[in-house]
């Protein structure tokens, strides 16, 4: 598990630009399933990126990229926009 957001986070630096939009891109996905109740928020990678990515912000501060297509990622952002509103 440290080994893969280790990965990550050498790839990844983070900025906000807006609601949910991130200015840097992920370059790898984690390959493992979070649990929802672990993910404080998430953000989209811009369209500037050659990658499509969701970047979950976990409870503990540290940063996840995983990949929009798969279903329990879509599941999660829907649940966590829900909670937004």
């Amino acid at each position: 598990m440290k080994g893969s957001l280790f990965m990550v986070a050498k790839y990844l630096i983070v900025f906000f630009s807006g609601p949910n939009v991130a200015l840097h891109c992920c370059f790898t996905f984690s390959t493992r399933m979070v649990a929802k109740e672990q993910i404080r928020s998430y953000s989209i990678t811009g369209s500037h990126c050659s990658k499509s990515a969701v970047l979950f912000v976990m409870m503990s501060g540290s940063y996840i990229c995983v990949n929009p297509k798969l279903f329990w990622v879509q599941k999660i952002m829907k649940d966590l926009d829900k909670k937004r509103f």
